[in-house]
């Protein structure tokens, strides 16, 4: 028989973590037994296959103890093998394992037995349990002392494991931790019989040693007779580690006298007679011992008596807390010792022997934590940021005992480096702690910049729940934050450097200086080259004008930087005199961009730079002193390439007027037909421009590409010589209209270019000629409105008066189909005298305009217009007209043709005048004759004689005899009009 029973709460939190946890894997129920009282159940029958274990849940409703008398008989069985043999475990609501059986059933099956009273009668085992093949026991031995065996149990929920017998050690330490391997297979029959048996228990005659004190050992000897048990009662503190890390320890050893070491057993019991613990040979030898309370430190055994051998060590064993009360102590040799009702039986005939039984109450005295410091590195620079201004500040504490330290809590004062007095230091895994959990607490300490350099020492204090204390000291070294290195230089990097050394002149290739290189491409003429760089003191016998940096470029060209020029005399100053006048490895200075300018070459290729001290050479009879070591070192070093030559630069390039004209009249009249281009350009520098030209390309204008502009005083108003270059444009009427970019270009003999431009735009009046039935339609196609702001202006002559009266009409649109790329156009008509006539904004096809005057055609102003009915005048007058086109928005004044326009859009417009009046042909000239005298009489003679069909007089250029146009020649009208038109009036057939 087997059995272990753990009921306290660290055991169970020690094996399951949190109640939820274990929850969470609970096994699944094969069958499900509710007691809720007296009475005997059957669960259902369970199969077990090979390598299988079932689970029954048990709902326990009654608790099963002494002081209720409730008892619990769980009861394994199988009819049909006698061979059958079973394993029961039982665990708590939450997987904790409490006690196991093998074969304390029938057969080899299990059984359990809680709770019960005390006097109780045995009980015989269930009707229909038993095995085949072997005759029962008529009497289950659960009688007297085996009632309640397996202890007590609370009302609650429990799990009963059933499984075949494996020889497996089960140690069951995780939540329901049971396996197998049995490969056994049957049908089991489990019995819940609950009932209530027996009385209150009879508390033992026993001898009394006292109430203990802390510390205290009390022993007693005597001779354990035939038959016998030595009871002894007890009373005692607290005990346990919480309670001033007390301990009670119990033992039996051989008295003095007695040459045969015996085997005794001892249980502890409560004063209500339930079982605290048994024990059978934890003693010396065969002896019994019991350890209550502390775990560590060990006690040592009691020394064995008669050559026997060495007991356990006191530790804890039965039980790390023990609650103060009265107790009982049952000492037998054998026998049985029940875990209720004081239940020990002995049959032992072994022969009365001497026996000692010490009891001590003990504890230990408490031992503060221990703690050690360290940082991680130990010097750290005053940065205040970065990897080198910080350090990983921890403390190893070795926890106190007696009880062991828990709550503990480490702090620093870090004031010495900048931080708090009181700065926490963590074991948590996070911030820089590395193991959460190991007893070293960590704190990642930044040193600030306002820290002074030295060695610095932090203290650090340690306490514990205990409130037990300890101390520890670490230090760090603060060394001089180096400044950040000045950035590079603008310009191509080609090379960046750390760390290089300045120790000796530069001698060929056989000096002991810092040197590096790097292949570039892709860079570029370079005329400058840039140095910036940080470089500490490392030997005060140094100069800081020996310092030197060597750059050789990829034509192979030498050049040397002197970072800091001499300028004192016999070796330099005092502030030459080394970097610092503190410790050397204090002092730092930093170059930022210092530039030579060298002869343009390719910066493709390698570049080497060195830094080194003195001379670049030994001079002819000279020698080169240099003290041993290095001097300085270049912590950052940064080489960079540029190209600072400057092109010619053109600027402030303008027209003297914006817009010009080839033909200035009418609304254009004030408009100039030639306007002077004007541009400043300043030369190219690094080096300064030789042989500057400037040019204006005009070929959009219809001139030369390359038009030369010029600056010697040729054009009107220039200066010679004073950088503002100059070029003259007349428009012509071959000039295309629109606005027109001009670029200028500056060169210079060093191949170096500069540029700039302005727009000069050109526009005129286009004359779409007179006007009638036979000229009307279509007149301007893909007419260009170009640029922000554009009029374009037409003008025709109507040479009969529009008269709704006769029936007439003058339709002007622009909604032609060739113009789809001015989306909304606005028109204006203005007289010859610059007054406004009318204008129009989206009466034409979709956002066209249109204007309509006299009676109207009736038609449509383009396809989806208005309708044509002369809502723009009933009469307009013969004369000559002038016709504005542009984008929305414009704004028509009344007079001077005066238009303000806003529009933005550029595109094509078409111009289209339908009307239905006609023309009288032009009278000929009344200086008929050509002689340039008019009128005269011999302009009429003239007249008749050619059209008597005589000669024009010789000298003379006589007109046309048909001289009112109609075609018919010679005819009595033709006569009547020139008479007319001779006397100042006007004639019938013709416009005079």
């Amino acid at each position: 028989m087997t059995r272990n029973f753990r009921t306290q709460t660290a055991a169970i939190i020690a094996t399951c973590g949190l109640a939820a946890t274990c929850a969470l894997a609970q096994p699944t129920p094969d069958a499900v037994v509710s007691v809720t009282g007296v009475g005997t159940q059957l669960a259902p029958a369970i199969t077990v296959l090979s390598g299988e274990i079932k689970w029954i849940r048990l709902d326990l409703s009654i608790p099963l103890n002494i002081a209720s008398g409730n008892f619990l008989d769980i009861i394994g069985g199988n009819t049909a093998r006698a061979d059958f043999d079973t394993e029961y475990f039982l665990f708590n609501s939450v997987g904790t394992f409490l006690v196991t059986d093998d074969d304390d059933g029938p057969g080899a099956h299990s059984q359990f037995s809680f709770g019960g009273g005390c006097g109780a009668p045995a009980r015989t085992l269930p009707s229909g349990e038993g095995t085949t093949g072997v005759a029962p026991p008529a009497l289950l031995s659960l009688g007297g002392s085996r009632i309640g065996a397996d202890g007590a149990l609370a009302a609650g929920t429990y799990w009963l494991a059933i499984k075949g017998y494996d020889f497996n050690a089960n140690t069951t330490t995780a939540p329901w931790g049971v396996t197998t391997t049995s490969t056994l297979a049957g049908t089991i029959n489990t019995t819940f019989d609950v009932g209530t048996a027996g009385s209150a228990p009879v508390t033992p005659s026993s001898f009394n040693l006292g109430t203990l004190t802390n510390p205290q050992t009390v022993t007693d000897t005597f001779s354990l007779a035939t038959n016998a048990v030595r009871w002894y009662s007890l009373t005692i503190p607290d005990v346990g580690a919480a309670f001033g890390n007390s301990y009670l320890d119990i033992s039996t050893n051989l008295g003095a006298g007695g040459t045969t070491n015996r085997d005794t057993t001892m249980t502890l019991y409560r004063a209500d007679g339930s079982r605290v613990a048994t024990d059978f040979d934890d003693g010396v030898s065969l002896w019994s011992a019991l350890s209550f309370g502390l775990a560590s430190p060990t006690r040592a055994p009691q020394a064995p008596s008669a050559g026997g051998t060495a007991g356990t060590a006191h530790n804890g064993r039965d039980g790390a807390t023990l609650a103060a009360g009265t107790y009982f102590l049952g000492i037998s040799y054998g026998g049985t010792h029940s875990a209720n009702c004081f239940g020990i039986t002995s049959t032992s005939t072994t022969v009365a022997t001497p026996v000692i039984t010490t009891v001590q109450l003990g504890n230990f005295s408490s031992l503060p934590p221990v703690a050690t410091a360290s940082a991680s590195p130990t010097t750290v620079s005053n940065c205040g940021s970065g990897a080198s201004s910080t350090t990983l500040l921890t403390v190893t504490v070795t926890p106190g005992t007696n009880p062991v330290s828990t709550g503990v809590t480490v702090t620093g004062d870090l004031t010495a480096i900048g931080g708090s007095a009181t700065q926490a230091l963590l074991d948590n895994g996070l911030a820089g702690d590395a193991v959460a959990g190991d007893n070293i607490y960590s704190f990642q300490a930044v040193v600030p910049n306002t820290v002074t350099v030295g060695a610095k020492t932090i203290n650090y204090s340690v306490a514990d729940a205990q409130l037990r204390t300890a101390t520890a000291a670490g230090s760090v070294t603060v060394t001089l934050c180096p400044p950040s290195a000045p950035a590079c230089p603008s310009g191509s990097s080609i090379l960046t450097a750390t760390n290089l050394d300045s120790g000796g002149a530069f001698v060929g290739s056989l000096n002991a200086n810092g040197t590096a290189s790097a292949t570039v491409s892709g860079v570029g003429l370079v005329n400058t080259i840039r140095l910036s760089g940080l470089v500490q003191e490392l030997n005060t016998a140094t100069w800081a004008t020996e310092l030197k940096v060597r750059v050789q470029t990829p034509s192979g060209a030498v050049y040397t930087f002197n970072p800091v020029p001499s300028t004192g005399v016999g070796g330099g100053t005092t502030a030459e005199r080394g970097f610092d006048l503190g410790s050397v490895g204090s002092g730092f200075r930093d170059f930022s961009s210092i530039e030579l300018l060298i002869p343009a070459e390719s910066g493709d290729g390698t570049w080497t730079i060195t830094t080194h001290e003195g001379p670049e050479a030994p001079q002819s009879g000279s020698t080169i002193f240099d003290d041993s070591g290095i001097d300085a070192r270049w912590l950052g070093l940064c080489i960079t390439a540029a190209n600072t030559q400057t092109p010619p630069i053109v600027s402030n390039v303008t027209w003297s007027a914006a817009t010009v004209t080839d033909a200035p009249v009418g609304p254009l009249a004030a408009l100039p037909t030639t306007s002077i281009l004007t541009a400043a350009v300043a030369p190219g520098s690094n080096p300064a421009s030789t042989n500057l030209q400037v040019s204006v390309d005009l070929s959009a204008l219809g001139g030369s590409a390359t038009q030369a502009m010029v600056d010697d005083g040729s054009v009107g108003g220039d200066t010679a010589n004073d950088g503002i270059y100059t070029a003259v444009f007349t428009a012509s009427g071959s000039t295309p209209l629109g606005s027109f970019a001009t670029p200028i270009s500056a060169t210079d003999g060093e191949a170096r270019s500069g540029s700039g431009t302005s727009n000069l735009r050109v526009t005129r009046v286009v004359d779409l000629g007179t006007i009638d039935a036979n000229t009307d339609g279509l007149l301007a196609d893909d007419v260009a409105v170009t640029g922000a702001g554009a009029v374009r202006w037409f003008s025709f002559v109507v040479c009969n008066d529009v008269d709704s009266a006769q029936s007439e009409w003058f339709d002007i649109t622009t909604n032609g189909v060739n113009a789809p790329n001015l989306a909304d156009s606005e028109i204006g008509l203005y007289r010859a005298d610059g007054t406004k006539v009318s204008d129009d904004d989206d009466s034409g096809q979709a956002a066209k305009s249109a204007l309509t005057f006299g009676a109207g055609s009736g038609g449509l102003l383009g396809d989806a217009g208005e309708l044509s009915d002369g809502f723009n005048g009933a009469i307009l007058p013969a004369g000559t007209y002038f016709l504005a086109v542009g984008d929305f928005s414009m704004t028509f004044g009344t007079t001077n043709f005066s238009i303000t326009a806003n529009g933005l859009d550029s595109g094509l417009v078409d111009i289209n005048i339908d009307t239905n009046i006609t023309c009288l042909p032009t009278c000929g000239s009344i200086d008929f004759n050509g002689d340039g005298l008019f009128p005269d009489d011999n302009d009429l003679v003239e007249f008749l004689t050619v059209l008597a069909g005589g000669e024009c007089s010789p000298g003379n250029t006589c007109g046309s005899i048909d001289y009112n146009g109609d075609g018919l020649f010679p005819d009595d009208n033709d006569l009547v009009d020139f008479l007319t038109v001779l006397a100042g009036g006007t004639p019938a057939s013709c416009t005079p």
